[in-house]
C-alpha cells in the first residue's frame, strides 16, 4: 500500500493575523517566519490528529483490491476515481456504481464494493490499483476550532522558543533552527 500526496493544500485554517492575535504579537519584523511556522505547525497537527485541515488530494494505491480501503487521511469529501490494471493490461476506471464510500462521521472512512458487486480481477501490477479521492476541509470556516487552536498553540511555542517542538517536529521532518 502507498498513499501519496497529489495535490497539497493551497490555504491555511489560520491567517497570520489570527495568529498574532492569539500570540499578542503585534510586530510585522517575523511576518516571514510566522507563515512558515503556520505551515509547519498546521503539517504537525495534521499528523498527530490524522486530519486534513484543508482540502488536499491523494492518491492511494496497491496491487489489489482490498476487502475494503480504509482512508487514512479524513474528513474525505469524495472520491474522484478508482483506477485498475485489467487482465489485460489495460487502465480501466471502475464506474462510480460499484464502489460505496463510508464516512462514519468519526474521521474514518472506507470504500466497499456497492451491494452486490465484487471487485473485478486485476492483473496483480505493483500500485495497479489506485484510489484518487479528495479529503479536508473545504473552508477554513469549517476546520474546527480545536484544531485551529492547535496550530495557533504551537505557533506561539516556536515564537517562544524555536526548539519547544523539535521531537514533535521531527515526525514530520521539520526541526526549527
Amino acid at each position: 500500500m502507498t498513499l501519496r500526496l497529489i495535490t497539497a493544500a493551497t490555504t491555511y485554517p489560520v491567517d497570520i493575523d489570527e495568529v498574532k492575535l492569539a500570540c499578542r504579537f503585534d510586530s510585522s519584523a517575523l511576518d516571514a517566519e510566522i507563515e512558515t511556522m503556520i505551515d509547519d505547525c498546521t503539517r504537525l497537527t495534521e499528523h498527530e490528529n490524522n486530519q486534513c485541515l484543508m482540502t488536499q488530494t491523494f492518491e492511494y494505491s496497491c496491487d489489489a483490491f482490498p476487502a475494503k480501503f480504509e482512508l487514512t487521511r479524513n474528513p474525505v469529501q469524495s472520491v474522484t476515481s478508482i483506477t485498475y490494471v485489467d487482465g489485460t493490461g489495460a487502465t480501466v476506471t471502475l464506474a462510480e456504481d460499484q464502489y460505496t464510500l463510508i464516512n462514519d462521521g468519526f474521521g474514518f472512512a472506507r470504500i466497499t464494493p456497492a451491494y452486490g458487486v465484487v471487485w473485478p480481477s486485476v492483473r496483480g501490477d505493483i500500485d495497479g490499483v489506485k484510489v484518487r479521492f479528495v479529503a479536508g476541509y473545504a473552508s477554513a470556516a469549517l476546520v474546527p476550532g480545536n484544531f485551529k487552536r492547535q496550530v495557533k498553540i504551537f505557533v506561539s511555542m516556536l515564537i517562544e522558543d524555536p526548539h519547544s517542538l523539535d521531537e514533535r517536529m521531527g515526525a514530520i521532518g521539520k526541526v526549527w533552527s
